[in-house]
């Protein structure tokens, strides 16, 4: 074959490759005709919440999560679930055994090809001891933030036990009074949470049944006023806090 002719040929099979292409899809998409502006994702509608479960998911991000555990899939879940499910997206967590479990969440845009075979890693991911019961008072709570407050994808545990304010209410804050409000306990009362690792100051807001008491965001080290805070990370992955008593001032 000459110079010329194996360029005639090489140039024929280019546009012969990409016409193929064209007619039937891509096969990283599956075959279908490919757009030429792009690639239609298939439409798959959000599944409801359970009514009670072992775990309940604050999604207060503007991603649709779609949830696994133990490479299973569970839910597709709605962006900003908590203004819709109010309090958070109640799943009941399969659970045959003591073991802990890992729950992952992916963006659904990043699976959607391939809902049953994740082949990213995971959005966020959460390895837990989940209560073996369904009832929603035991349930864990999983709180996921927006990225514009953290792109960490590995998740920690913080432990809040409330056992010194009978017949109070403490709301928790992070980051500041006006920061995000990760939970409350009501009187003597333990919650565990599942957040994103990293630094967060702590803060209390006591309330009874006559209003507002008052906060507490210090504590006293070797003498003198702290901030209160956590590091959740490799070496420090469950925390125990437990909340400050609140001590009525004159």
């Amino acid at each position: 074959m000459n110079e010329i002719t194996r360029k005639e040929f090489l140039r024929r099979f280019a546009l012969i490759s990409a016409g193929s292409l064209l007619i039937t899809g891509c096969p990283e998409y599956g075959a279908g005709p490919v757009p030429a502006y792009g690639v239609t994702p298939p439409e798959v509608e959000d599944d409801e919440p359970d009514e009670t479960g072992n775990l309940i998911i604050r999604n207060n991000s503007d991603e649709r999560l779609v949830l696994y555990a133990d490479n299973r899939r569970l839910k597709i879940m709605p962006a900003y679930s908590s203004k819709r499910h109010w309090g958070g997206f109640v799943v009941d967590v399969p659970k045959a055994s003591e073991n802990e479990v890992k729950l992952i969440l992916h963006v659904l845009d990043m699976v959607i090809w391939d809902l049953d075979n994740p082949y990213t890693r995971g959005h966020k991911e959460w390895t837990v001891d989940l209560p073996a019961t369904s009832a929603t008072s035991d349930a864990l709570l999983w709180i996921v933030r927006s990225q514009n407050e953290t792109l960490e994808s590995q998740c920690g545990t913080l432990v809040f036990s409330n056992q010194l304010n009978e017949n109070i209410t403490v709301h928790i804050y992070i980051n500041g009074r006006n920061g995000a409000k990760l939970t409350w306990l009501e009187g003597l009362q333990d919650r565990i949470i599942g957040i994103e690792r990293g630094s967060y100051f702590l803060f209390f807001r006591y309330l009874n049944e006559d209003g507002e008491l008052g906060w507490i965001d210090k504590q006293t080290v070797n003498g003198s006023e702290q901030p209160i805070y956590v590091i959740l990370d490799d070496e420090n992955d469950t925390i125990s806090v437990n909340i400050p008593k609140w001590e009525q001032t004159a």
